[in-house]
């Protein structure tokens, strides 16, 4: 009854607020000048970064399969925690911390604005140096990308094991981010490759191979070995510099072997099943349900990151987690994608969460709100477009725009259809969302809840550990 009594005016009045007049009508705009070095593409973002730089180095993987992908997830552990030719890992780990601020290896995937069935995996390496350590810190990354022993099986045994631990805990204290994966791998090529590296699947293999690590390390080793071998090279290669004015990194580029480029992205599909329940020996659940609105020939529109924010902090706030005992729900509109996605988080209701959110469209469609309450919602998403970044995350949220393709005239009409938001926007979203829900793609995880929902709707039911 408190939850479903309005706050009376003077209690909103209290709430702090910040009018629409304080937020630029402009975007801020971080410029990519591209050049080319030796058969590499090198992008240069001018940012006032105080006499750090920051380095990344995309290397384009679109020649593996899926499955390759997933094995290939555990290479970003092994780079920097494995020998090299010219130094033990004790020497490497000093050498790295004395001249280098932070360094990070990571698989990721790119894809271009509106175009679903194909994408870009990376490997990426990213390195924060002072700007007079930066001839040693490109040494030091030459060093453990071209000559890391990658068949030190005993030291791999090892970090596949702490891996294999970490990956049981993620899938029980995260367990809506994995649903949400395996949501959205149906959706595009992006999707199915962040599943592949990052989800059910990934964590699958690393079940295997901890459980079978003799008989499965040889082919491991393999694809690591070819992967070094071919994919490090500078015809794959798209090198990224945010600084405050351009530095040189021609030596870590033509350090690399001239190699074979690749084409523009590749198809990516998915073969996990479109229903799916996920089991996990734990008492929590976690439920995800989503869809891909591009396939419905619907056009990205800012609007619905608003849309997003008032679900989340209104209806899914108040049904799943006040009512409903989870510890917390939303909803995500991926403008870039098309994909509107919901989870839930530690859900001790699923069977109910997944009702709600099919009655999502009626919500909206009903919605009736203040200018007061759109006006919240409209500054909670262009924070969300605007929150602080440091200087090295500028770059590469530059480059992220340019792999998409992303324009500046693109970004400033999302940006002005947020500003220009109304309820009407929401309403005439409603029937949209509604279509969308009926061949949505869910998914739950977690214990024996999640399976009796995945046994009384007829899911694939599996187990992840």
């Amino acid at each position: 009854l408190w939850q479903q009594t309005p706050d009376s005016p003077e209690q909103l009045a209290t709430l702090p607020s910040l009018p629409l007049s304080e937020i630029g009508e402009m975007p801020e705009i971080t410029k990519t000048i591209e050049e080319e070095i030796s058969g590499a593409k090198l992008l240069y973002h001018p940012v006032k970064t105080d006499g750090v730089t920051y380095i990344s180095l995309y290397f384009s993987l679109c020649d593996l399969t899926l499955d390759e992908l997933s094995r290939l997830a555990l290479l970003p552990a092994l780079f920097g925690e494995l020998p090299t030719k010219n130094y033990s890992v004790a020497d490497l780990q000093r050498e790295i911390k004395t001249y280098i601020g932070a360094v990070s290896y990571d698989l990721g995937v790119h894809s271009r604005d509106g175009v679903v069935d194909k994408c870009t995996p990376c490997l990426t390496v990213r390195v924060s140096v002072l700007d007079e350590n930066i001839g040693k810190a490109l040494e030091l990354i030459e060093e453990v990308l071209l000559r890391t022993d990658l068949r030190s099986t005993d030291a791999i045994r090892e970090i596949v094991l702490q891996e294999d631990e970490y990956a049981k805990q993620e899938a029980v204290m995260s367990g809506h981010s994995l649903a949400a994966s395996a949501v959205g791998a149906h959706f595009s090529a992006r999707g199915a490759v962040n599943e592949a590296i990052r989800g059910f699947s990934s964590i699958r293999y690393l079940r295997t191979l901890a459980k079978n690590f003799d008989g499965e390390v040889g082919a491991l080793c393999d694809l690591l070995c070819r992967i070094q071998k071919n994919s490090l090279c500078r015809a794959r290669l798209t090198a990224s510099v945010t600084s405050s004015e351009p530095r040189k990194v021609d030596a870590i580029i033509n350090a690399l072997p001239e190699g074979v480029a690749l084409a523009d992205g590749a198809e990516y599909k998915t073969a996990l099943p479109y229903k799916m329940g996920i089991s996990v020996p734990a008492g929590i659940t976690f439920a995800a349900c989503g869809y891909h609105l591009s396939r419905m020939g619907v056009r990205a529109d800012g609007a619905r990151g608003v849309a997003d924010k008032i679900l989340s902090l209104d209806y899914l706030w108040n049904e799943v987690r006040v009512q409903g005992g989870a510890y917390g729900c939303f909803a995500r509109y991926g403008r870039a994608t098309g994909a509107f996605t919901f989870a839930s988080y530690r859900d001790p209701n699923v069977a109910q969460t997944l009702k709600v959110y099919r009655a999502t469209a009626e919500y909206l469609g009903n919605l009736s709100l203040s200018d007061a309450d759109i006006t919240r919602a409209v500054v909670g998403a262009i924070g969300d477009m605007d929150s602080y970044m440091l200087p090295g995350a500028k770059g590469s949220a530059a480059f992220s725009r340019w792999m998409s393709g992303e324009s500046d005239a693109e970004r400033q009409r999302v940006r002005e259809q947020i500003l220009s938001t109304r309820l009407a926007d929401f309403h005439d979203f409603a029937p949209c969302l509604a279509r969308a829900l009926e061949n949505a793609v869910p998914c739950v995880l977690g214990g024996a809840d999640a399976e009796a929902v995945a046994m009384a709707e007829g899911w694939t039911k599996t187990r992840i550990l």
